[in-house]
């Protein structure tokens, strides 16, 4: 975000120092043939030509201002549009993955191996439904399988999505294995409200753009 800001400055900079106001290019003026003028009828008014306004408030500093502001906005902008539609796109199949972890803890596995199986090609149809958590999930299931518990790949895989909303229901995911008991259905619990969550969100959405 350094370079568009640097660039902006200097575009400022060059039209602060090339631009000189008030300096108007003198119009050429072409000769015409001289011709006696035709007499005027008396009841005819002479129409002088209007003269052509002159805009004195307009500056083209302004211009320059404003293109700037655009240059190192808009990188800012496009990445914060990016990072929106990464997050929601992560937090959506983030309540698929556990989602599908409950199903199998209430099918009788640990969370661990939950993790693992999700992680191997023996669910190739629900992984293809989390393609862009897929590699956080390989990563999860690699850590597990070299000695870190549940509770701590589960923290670390919030932190590397970077939503608050999965934040939070990691947290509770964490709280459920450590107190233990029930855990695919505390975690079916959290895939549910962040459903509905999400649902939400939609008719939000929906509902100020009806009224824009």
């Amino acid at each position: 975000m350094l370079v568009p800001a640097v660039v902006a400055i200097l575009f400022l900079i060059f039209g602060a120092v090339f631009f000189v106001p008030g300096q108007v290019e003198p119009a050429t003026v072409v000769p015409t043939p001289q011709t006696s003028p035709s007499p005027v009828p008396e009841s005819e008014e002479t129409v002088h030509p209007a003269k052509p306004s002159v805009d004195k408030s307009a500056n083209p500093m302004e211009k320059i201002a404003v293109i700037a502001m655009l240059i190192a906005l808009a990188p800012y902008g496009f990445y914060v549009y990016v990072d929106k539609r990464r997050r929601i796109r992560y937090e959506r199949e983030f309540a698929r993955f556990l989602f599908e972890l409950s199903e199998l803890l209430r099918g009788g596995l640990d969370p661990v191996a939950g993790v693992i199986e999700l992680a191997s090609s023996a669910t190739p149809e629900v992984y293809r439904r989390m393609e862009s958590l897929a590699p956080h999930i390989d990563l999860l299931a690699k850590q597990l399988k070299w000695g870190l518990t549940f509770e701590e790949g589960m923290s670390e895989l919030a932190k590397r999505l970077k939503s608050e909303l999965i934040e939070k229901y990691t947290y509770l995911v964490v709280q459920a294995s450590r107190i233990g008991g029930g855990m695919g259905d505390v975690i079916m619990q959290c895939s549910a409200d962040m459903e509905k969550t999400f649902a939400l969100e939609r008719e939000k959405d929906d509902h100020i753009a009806k009224k824009v």
